[in-house]
């Protein structure tokens, strides 16, 4: 075997590990990408665990009602309120962000806030900090969904 030969099944050798290098890479994105995917569930399916949680509990359970009767809050209750209504949006925008649910997440996840802060003044007032933080926050996409479907819930 003389040099070029040597050259070429070197070369030849060379290209088949960039290959096998690249198949193993693909296989390791597309795991990597599953990975991300099942975690963007748990997180979400843990975020609204949260909220369900949040409203059951003895004490937030007595300032929903009393957000949604319009009766006067606490500052503490209205804390309370806000604390609320920011974990049932951040668990509505993950289901709406997430492409693992249904396709009528995009509709379904602004329409469960919207209902909410369109059932009472108390609501809308939490709302309005909230707003502002998701607009801080980039998300103010689905800020302005949220505040259509405010509108139209009203109408």
């Amino acid at each position: 075997m003389d040099l070029t030969q040597l050259a070429n099944l070197g070369e030849f050798v060379g290209g088949v590990a960039v290959l096998i290098t690249l198949v193993y890479l693909a296989v390791q994105l597309r795991q990597s990408n599953e990975m991300a995917k099942a975690n963007a569930i748990h997180r979400a399916v843990n975020t609204w665990s949260a909220e369900r949680r949040m409203r059951i509990d003895d004490s937030m359970s007595g300032v929903l009602a009393k957000a949604h009767s319009d009766e006067s809050l606490s500052r503490k209750e209205e804390i309370q309120l806000r604390g609320y209504l920011s974990e049932l949006t951040y668990s509505s925008w993950a289901a709406y962000t997430n492409k693992r649910f249904a396709a009528n997440a995009k509709r379904i996840a602004p329409d469960a806030v919207a209902r909410q802060i369109g059932s009472s003044a108390a609501w809308r007032e939490a709302w309005t900090e909230i707003d502002a933080e998701l607009r801080d926050h980039d998300l103010g996409e689905f800020a302005d969904l949220v505040n259509q479907r405010i509108g139209t819930l009203s109408q």
